[in-house]
């Protein structure tokens, strides 16, 4: 799966937490430090399973649970309008 922001949002990051806003529906989301992470990972072409194996040797988490956490995550920025994913 590849994540990727629909046009026109942008991202604005602050002391490690990251927002996102769609201007024109007006939808926006916040990320903690390590949801932004998880984002910049998933951007960059990261699929769930390599974000639990990268944030699971930064964090000491279980890689799983992590990757559950990226699929959860990617789930609620398409939700609200703000990324699409492929396979």
């Amino acid at each position: 799966m590849t994540l990727r922001l629909k046009a026109g949002v942008s991202t604005a990051r602050v002391d490690g937490e990251t927002v996102l806003l769609d201007p024109v529906s007006g939808a926006y989301y916040g990320l903690d430090p390590i949801g932004s992470r998880m984002l910049d990972l998933m951007l960059t072409g990261n699929g769930p399973v390599d974000v639990g194996a990268v944030l699971s040797r930064e964090y000491a988490a279980a890689a799983d649970d992590i990757a559950r956490d990226a699929e959860a995550l990617a789930a609620s920025l398409v939700k609200a309008g703000l990324a699409e994913t492929s396979a």
